[in-house]
């Protein structure tokens, strides 16, 4: 990502649910320089923010993809451009 969109990474949230909690990704992360965060596993208030924004964004990744015609390649790039708007 830090390739895509020229900028350094310095922060990641998410939640306790184990994707992001594995030894050789929290190494990675403390390597890079990544502050990590981590909300409360399964607490609605805490983790409805990020979630909500989630789906937001690819409800708008679908819907240009749709409505331009572009094929999945396009992908990341759409969601680069939705995540600038």
């Amino acid at each position: 990502m830090e390739k895509n969109i020229e900028r350094k990474i310095k922060e990641l949230r998410s939640d306790s649910s184990g994707e992001y909690t594995s030894d050789p990704f929290l190494q990675l992360c403390r390597d890079e320089g990544i502050e990590r965060h981590f909300t409360v596993r399964e607490k609605l208030p805490q983790n409805w923010v990020t979630k909500r924004m989630n789906r937001t964004l690819l409800e708008k990744v679908r819907c240009m993809l749709s409505n331009i015609g572009l094929s999945n390649f396009f992908w990341v790039n759409v969601l680069a451009y939705a995540c600038h708007l």
